[in-house]
């Protein structure tokens, strides 16, 4: 693997905003502007580094079911995790049950081209960067380096997936964010849409606030009162539990099958990672993490359980620390291997009252938590314009580049 000086395309932010990534461009406390989608420079890799990264991954996510098979069976995993009671017993059946849907999980590895890839962290609740990783690097590729190839089916697989839950009846999906959620969110919500609706499933857009409860026949409405039987939402499920409904989710109430399911909320923990390497203690793709104290290890990170982009990260060693908790949640200590810089302040806000529906017996809910960057634009999800794309993978010399973005994410093994 090797990182190249590229040049980026002139019109680079115009581009990939009118690809859907209109928050390119960061802008910092004194004006200045942080490139988020950065094209000056790429990542060249051979066949046999991406056959070994997709085998890793592969490794990776079987071992992670593993690990949340023996999670839901700790009480003491599930008592850290902070969860309303009875959550454990709701992550159980969710785990053990074949019905439930599953589309897709991001991995985020430290890799340098040497060695194994190490896992920093599983985002299998809530992952973005699709439109980043799906769209805007298919394009930089074909533009910049036509003869080149990628590794890179996200879309094909994504559709794909659709039509396999469509020929088995899953014929309308509801897609929920949440209305004070980051662009970054809605932005990965009307790409899913999109790549639904390529797959021949109708798709209806929701905000989180304004899905409701009918109290007597028990199930969750949109805001037309259309039972919600489908339903990816793009919100953390331990807020889903924290919520005024959180009591019909953890009794099994409601017809709604959520995706990503409930027990995805164990892998998008950082309680999954002490527990792997408990499991499959000196596994190369792992690095050594503990629930309690960092034992034997000299510089090491300390990493909330729940966290976003960096939050609660604190860095320790030689007498040094970076970061600082994020409300006050436990934590999971591993090595610190990477430099990264410290994470940025957010607003935290308590979530408001209920608030009722046109219908006597519908609840509605008006919740909101502490990980808004940006108002969403105007209440609606920006469209994604994504251009043709060829069906099927390109056989062209080993070779897979990529753009990088900005630092504070992992480049993407997808």
């Amino acid at each position: 693997m090797r990182r190249l000086a590229s040049e980026p395309r002139p019109d680079w932010l115009a581009k990939v905003e009118g690809e859907g990534l209109t928050y390119a461009v960061d802008r910092a406390e004194d004006g200045e502007q942080l490139p988020y989608w950065d094209e000056s420079a790429c990542y060249v890799l051979s066949e046999a580094e991406v056959d070994h990264l997709e085998r890793v991954t592969g490794d990776l996510h079987a071992m992670a079911v593993e690990a949340a098979g023996r999670m839901v069976t700790d009480p003491s995993v599930v008592e850290r995790l902070g969860l309303p009671p009875g959550s454990g017993e709701l992550l159980a059946r969710s785990l053990h049950d074949p019905d439930e849907i599953s589309i897709y999980g991001r991995f985020d590895l430290a890799w340098d081209g040497t060695g194994e890839p190490r896992l920093l962290e599983y985002n299998a609740d809530t992952p973005a960067g699709l439109v980043e990783a799906a769209v805007c690097q298919w394009t930089w590729l074909e533009e910049t380096h036509p003869d080149r190839d990628q590794w890179n089916m996200l879309h094909e697989h994504l559709v794909k997936r659709w039509g396999e839950l469509r020929s088995q009846g899953v014929d309308v999906v509801h897609f929920a964010v949440g209305q004070q959620e980051p662009t970054e969110d809605w932005v990965t919500v009307a790409y899913l849409r999109d790549t639904a609706q390529e797959a021949g499933v109708q798709t209806l857009g929701v905000t989180v606030e304004d899905i409701g409860w009918h109290h007597d026949r028990e199930i969750f409405l949109d805001p037309e009162d259309v039972e919600m039987r489908y339903c990816f939402a793009m919100y953390p499920t331990e807020w889903m539990l924290d919520s005024i409904f959180g009591q019909h989710l953890i009794a099994g109430r409601g017809t709604t099958r959520w995706i990503e399911p409930p027990w995805k909320l164990l892998l998008g923990s950082k309680a999954l990672l002490p527990v792997l390497w408990d499991m499959f203690p000196g596994h190369p793709n792992l690095l050594p993490s503990y629930f309690d104290a960092p034992y034997a290890m000299r510089r090491y990170v300390t990493k909330p359980l729940f966290g976003w982009e960096g939050d609660g990260v604190e860095v320790h060693g030689e007498g040094i620390a970076h970061g600082g908790p994020a409300g006050g949640l436990p934590a999971v200590r591993r090595p610190a291997r990477l430099r990264r810089p410290p994470p940025r302040a957010r607003d935290v806000g308590d979530r408001g009252p209920c608030r009722g529906s046109r219908h006597p017996r519908v609840t509605r809910a008006d919740h909101h938590h502490p990980r808004t960057l940006r108002p969403a634009p105007d209440g609606h999800a920006p469209l994604v314009a994504r251009p043709g794309r060829v069906l099927a993978r390109r056989h062209r010399p080993p070779l897979t580049s990529a753009p990088t973005t900005h630092p504070r994410r992992p480049p993407w093994t997808c």
